[in-house]
Formats: C-alpha cells, structure tokens, sequence
C-alpha cells in the first residue's frame, strides 16, 4: 500500500495550497539536517516531507494521488523522490533562504534533476554463488513517454513560456527593510521554477511525460557473494526526460540448498555411506556445490558422525581471487534394514566384541543435519 502523503505532512484531503506549504515548511524546519546532525532517523522524515509536497504542491501530481494514491503515480511513471539533500534544496530552497542553513542556501530552483534508484530482488543459486553467473534481468521501470517525448504535452505548440516569469523560471523578490532594500532570485511559484506551462496534457502519459517501460538488464554475478548483497547497475534507474537516470539495485537472495548449509565461505553438508563402505572403507561421491562431482575418501572403520574437511572445496571468498573456503562432511552411515533371521545373526557374529556405533541421537541422526551446524554457531 502507497504512502499517505497528507499524513506525512499532517494536513487534512481538503488542504488549500497554502496550508500544504506551511506545513511543509513547519515539518522540514523541524528535521532539516542542520538541526539534527547525524540523525539518521531525521534525515529520513526530512526526505519523506519533501516528497509528499513535491506531489501535493503540484496541482497535476495532487489530481493524479487523490484519484489512483501512490501506485496510480508509479504506473503512470510520475516523477516523485529526489536522489539527496542537494535535490530537496535546489527544488525548495527559497524556503530555508532566510533561516541562514549553510545546508540550504536561497539558490534559484533551476535544477538538475535525476532520476530516481530502483531496487530489484533477485534469487540466485549455490551454483551461481560458487562460479558466478550472468544473469538477464527484467525491469519494469518509469522511462520517458515516446508520444511526447518527455514534455508531457499532447503537442510541442501546448507548451508555452510561463507567463508569471517570462520563462525564466525564477522571480525577483525585494524587501525592504528600514533604509534597506534585499533583492533576492527566488523560484516562480507559478510554473514551479520549470519555467513553462502545459496547456493540453500528453494523452499517453496524463501529462506526467513518464510512462511505465520494461527493460531487460544483463548482470555479471561475482561468485561469492551473499545474501542480502546488492549490486549496483549504473545508469539503469528511473530514467526522466530533462536530467540523468538513476540506478538499478539488485538486492540478491540466497536460495536455501537441499543438502549444503553456508557458514561465509564455509560449507558444511552430510554424506550418507552404507555399513559395508564405512567398514571396508572407500570412495564417496557427491554433487560438489558447483555441480560437479567432489570424492570423498572413507579409511575403513569410519564411524557415524565423523567430520571429514576437504580445504579449498568450500566457496570463493568475494573479490579475493583464489581464496575459497572448506567443504565440511559429516558421515552418516545406513543401518540396513530387511535382513534375514539369518543375515541378522551373520552380522551379530560378525560385530560381537566391536566398538559400539554412535546412539541414534547424535547430530548425524536423520533431520537433524542443519539444526547441529546451526548450533555450532549460536543457533544462528
């Protein structure tokens, strides 16, 4: 569910122009990052202030939030957020300029705008993880409108100088103070600073000059990696007609093994013998984390729950080329079951005066794999 702008500002639906902007002004005052240095928590509401008026103060961007609320905007591909603090001041400066924030400054609205990170979640595998992998990527992302090509206009002749400012985009302002006259370049609050006027909006795109566009991206995986890492895609962000794109995130989630558990670099797994190989001893094969064969050798006697390392078997460690970790096995061995009165009595021969074989409880006991590396490691 989108968020509610009128409540990030705390004015009602019915709120004039006005009072959105006093209360805009009141809440980014009270969590502008010159007064709350190192306030992470600050910073984030300052931000979320300045969005919401970035669309209740646009009477387009208000119309199009009212009828379809935050989602309505994303699928049109409306324009709203801002890259950082530098985007938020050049958009709004004019009001901090007489609060006297180094931050702030009253600089003329005549931004360089940017658009905005998108994040992407994608699910990699244990295999892709230990070699790397190349993977294509579909994003569905705000792009320019091909009808209007980004003007939101339904003709370049409905697009017009604005008429308050001269096309300009900035007015003066003067106070006078005393003796004094202050002439200060503000921002037009008609044309919001852009300097021109749309008199029929783009049909395509409502006027908003973004339109929903589906892209697919080619990624370079780097083996290694983890989950919860990101990778960062230049370029391949929200992309608007009148400044540069932002950037792609992709946000990468592990994929659960059905027999390895990863401790960082470290892998750890069980391998399942039968009675006669952990006797005789052996050769044991099994599908390594890459999908290729590893060997594991059994000297004879080998008992259940004994941990077999194998050095360098394990994953590469990220951006330290030749460094992988260890491949930990855990021995299970099989009991066979439907024997003979006689097969029965055969074996009991043959293992009287032998050592006794771990109880059915130890950590190599059926289902319990996982649960034992986990607590190697605090139950984490």
């Amino acid at each position: 569910m989108g968020r509610d702008f009128y409540a990030v500002l705390g004015v009602a639906r019915d709120a004039s122009e006005d009072e959105i902007k006093r209360a805009y002004r009141k809440q980014a005052l009270k969590y502008h990052p010159d007064r709350n240095p190192g306030d992470r928590d600050a910073e984030e509401r300052f931000k979320a202030c300045a969005e919401a008026y970035e669309v209740l103060g646009d009477p387009e961007k208000r119309r199009l939030y009212d009828a379809y609320g935050e989602e309505g905007l994303d699928a049109r591909g409306v324009h709203h957020g801002f890259g950082g603090f530098e985007d938020i001041f050049s958009a709004f400066g004019d009001l901090f300029g007489d609060l006297g924030f180094g931050f702030g400054g009253g600089r003329p609205r005549r931004r360089a705008r940017r658009g905005r990170d998108l994040r992407h979640e994608i699910t990699v595998s244990l295999a892709e993880i230990a070699t790397g992998a190349t993977r294509k990527v579909r994003v569905n992302k705000p792009a320019p409108c091909s009808r209007c090509s980004g003007s939101g206009a339904a003709s370049p002749g409905d697009v017009t100088p604005c008429p308050a400012c001269g096309g300009r985009g900035a007015v003066l302002r003067v106070v006078r103070q005393g003796f004094t006259t202050v002439q200060t370049t503000t921002p037009c609050p008609a044309c919001r600073g852009e300097g021109q006027r749309i008199a029929n909006p783009c049909p395509e795109c409502d006027g908003a000059g973004l339109v929903r566009a589906e892209k697919v991206i080619e990624v370079r995986i780097p083996p290694g990696v983890e989950d919860g890492q990101q990778l960062r895609v230049a370029g391949e962000g929200e992309e608007i007609p009148d400044g540069p794109p932002g950037d792609l995130y992709l946000v990468l989630r592990e994929e659960e093994h059905p027999l390895y558990e990863r401790r960082g670099a470290d892998l750890f797994a069980p391998v399942r013998v039968d009675l006669l190989t952990a006797v005789e001893g052996g050769t044991v094969t099994l599908d390594g984390p890459d999908g290729e064969p590893v060997e594991l050798p059994l000297e004879p006697g080998t008992q259940s729950g004994t941990v077999k390392v194998l050095e360098g078997a394990g994953l590469p460690v990220l951006q330290r080329p030749g460094v992988r970790g260890n491949l930990f096995l855990q021995v299970w061995v099989r009991t066979p079951t439907g024997l003979d009165a006689a097969q029965r009595d055969a074996l009991r021969r043959a293992l009287e005066g032998a050592d006794p074989a771990p109880a059915d409880g130890d950590p190599g006991s059926h289902g319990r794999w996982k649960d034992w590396v986990r607590a190697l490691f605090g139950g984490g």
